[in-house]
């Protein structure tokens, strides 16, 4: 593609972008050649994928110039712009392991730090994000792209607990922000974000006041900001009378408006304050166990001093997060998984990814690391095995009767029951049968049969057992039929 026409088009994308149509953009893009544009020209229209939420595009855009062959890194410094934008597609589809190695090389470049603080947002490593995007902040010369990252180092402050550092930080950029005309949005975000502090330090009279100021200047900003103004609005209620049942119904409105917008978080949270005002010790427990983040655990307790208890079992119907019901079918921790899903290890890793997060389902990028560890993520070929992989698993499920189903809904990829089928697990039970058999045999092979005579179990539990460690790299596989043995890997 000549320079001229690649001007032209990029310009009417910008536009087209700006203006909302979406759909127009990725129909254009989507009619573009690949095979003949430079990494100039394939790094712009990625850019221009992303902004418009097709991270698929975004990586098959650049795909050829880094994945195709195996060693990149002598483009690492010439093309970072392009690899900061393969890395925010990656985490856009859920392949963070893959996007933090490249972000980790791209420490430099100014444009990729925010994009890797966002990345450990999503998996509230807010105590590791703040260094980031403090260095953005140092080495940006945009005076609108200051505000956001000051902003978002603000939240990040409070995500991590750190209220008192949080609140001097809020008061100086809402200094700022009260003299940027074009600051609106984020002036609204900084009232939002204020209630929050107020609402801990339980001075209520001022978080309303600055929801108030929130829904102002916010009432022209996206749906999400509203929800989450909404939300803290009704927290503030439900804590002021938490006896009321119309202040109750209001939080019960916005989690349901949460699940219908698939934002995990705010559902999340949701059921964090009903639990912590309600004095719902069970519902706190199921959130704790079934959020496998420990920046959240860490922040629930520094904030709110309430641990978790890894001793409680978690009872999960899939799509079902703060309900429970004891009609056991699938226990994670060994007792009654199906034998067929143990000489099945693929659908048995899906159902333990599935089950990591029972509020956020994961991405195909997510799942893909997972089945697959050691292996770069192909935007071409990597759905695809995912999905064949889920229609496996379906196929297991039914075989076995067990009415288990994956889908894939949107970007996520979900575990559904329709019938009142949980699946269980534990913490406690797991960690101590290890420790048994690590203080056994540290320093020594093993297999089934002395797994099985060590824990008093049988050698299908026991085989279980050696497949979850292999699973997470704790446990090394040698030898073939009758003479597998095990050793634990040297760290």
């Amino acid at each position: 593609m000549n320079k001229n026409e690649f001007r032209k088009i990029l310009q009417k994308l910008h536009l087209d972008t700006q203006q909302g149509f979406r759909s127009s953009v990725l129909f254009e893009l989507n009619k573009i050649n690949r095979s003949q544009i430079d990494i100039e020209q394939a790094t712009a229209f990625s850019e221009l994928a992303y902004r418009n939420n097709d991270f698929y595009l975004a990586l098959k855009f650049l795909y050829r110039f880094f994945r195709s062959e195996k060693d990149y890194d002598s483009k690492l410094i010439i093309e970072s712009n392009s690899l900061s934008a393969y890395a925010a597609a990656l985490a856009g589809i859920g392949a963070n392991n893959e996007a933090k190695i490249i972000f980790k090389t791209l420490n430099a470049d100014v444009n990729s730090l925010l994009n890797y603080a966002f990345l450990l947002f999503s998996e509230w490593d807010y105590e590791n994000s703040i260094p980031l995007i403090t260095k953005f902040i140092k080495s940006q010369k945009d005076e609108y792209k200051i505000l956001v990252g000051r902003l978002n180092l603000v939240a990040a402050h409070i995500a991590n607990g750190d209220l008192n550092e949080g609140e001097l930080l809020l008061n100086d950029l809402q200094n700022d922000l009260f003299k940027n005309p074009n600051a609106f949005i984020l002036t609204g975000n900084s009232f939002e974000i204020k209630s929050q502090i107020h609402l801990l330090n339980r001075q209520y009279k001022e978080a309303r006041l600055s929801l108030t100021y929130a829904t102002k200047y916010l009432d022209q900003g996206g749906s999400r900001y509203k929800l989450y103004v909404e939300k803290w609005k009704a927290v503030l209620d439900l804590e002021m009378n938490p006896k009321s049942e119309s202040n109750l119904s209001k939080l019960n409105s916005i989690r349901c408006q949460a699940l219908d917008l698939k934002n995990w978080e705010t559902v999340r949270d949701c059921d964090f304050h009903l639990a912590r005002i309600l004095n719902n010790e069970e519902l706190l427990q199921r959130i704790l166990i079934g959020t496998p983040y420990s920046g959240y655990k860490k922040r629930i307790k520094k904030i709110y001093g309430i641990i978790e208890d890894p001793k409680i079992p978690l009872i999960y119907k899939p799509g079902f997060q703060n309900e429970s019901s004891y009609l056991e079918k699938i226990d994670l921790d060994f007792s009654n998984i199906p034998r067929l899903l143990v000489q099945r290890p693929t659908s048995y890793k899906l159902l333990q990814i599935l089950c990591r997060d029972i509020y956020k389902p994961p991405r195909m990028g997510t799942v893909f690391h997972s089945l697959y560890p050691k292996e770069y993520f192909n935007p071409f070929s990597s759905p695809a095995r995912v999905r064949n992989s889920i229609k496996r698993f379906n196929n297991s499920m039914r075989s076995l009767s067990l009415d288990f189903k994956i889908k894939i809904n949107s970007s996520h990829i979900q575990l559904h029951s329709e019938s009142r089928n949980n699946i269980r697990f534990t913490q406690v039970s797991l960690q101590n049968s290890f420790f048994k058999i690590k203080d056994q045999f540290q320093h020594r092979h093993f297999n089934a049969k002395s797994i099985s005579k060590l824990l008093n179990v049988s050698k299908p539990t026991a085989l279980k057992l050696i497949l979850w460690g292999i699973d997470k790299s704790i446990i090394k596989k040698y030898g073939s039929g009758p003479n597998i043995y095990y050793r634990f890997k040297k760290k």
